[in-house]
């Protein structure tokens, strides 16, 4: 059975950045993050590790699986 992927989803963290009227620098400095990890995020959510989401999620006061969307299947047979 193939397993699923998931990625941070940028369309979440910019929409909080608008309703809580903060800037991507506030938020990166809150989550303890660079700049250029939290732009990487909201653009390529891909390739973030599970502390940028644990900081993302502790930084908003949101559940980290809010800031995740289903990417698909990954793999092969297991």
């Amino acid at each position: 059975m193939a397993r699923k992927a998931y990625v941070i989803d940028g369309k979440v963290i910019k929409h909080w950045l608008i309703d809580n009227d903060m800037t991507r620098s506030q938020l990166a400095a809150e989550a303890g993050i660079s700049g250029s990890t939290l732009t990487h995020a909201i653009n390529d959510g891909r390739n973030c590790g599970i502390d940028v989401l644990l900081n993302l999620s502790r930084a908003m006061d949101v559940r980290p699986w809010d800031l995740v969307r289903e990417m698909g299947p990954v793999g092969g047979n297991r």
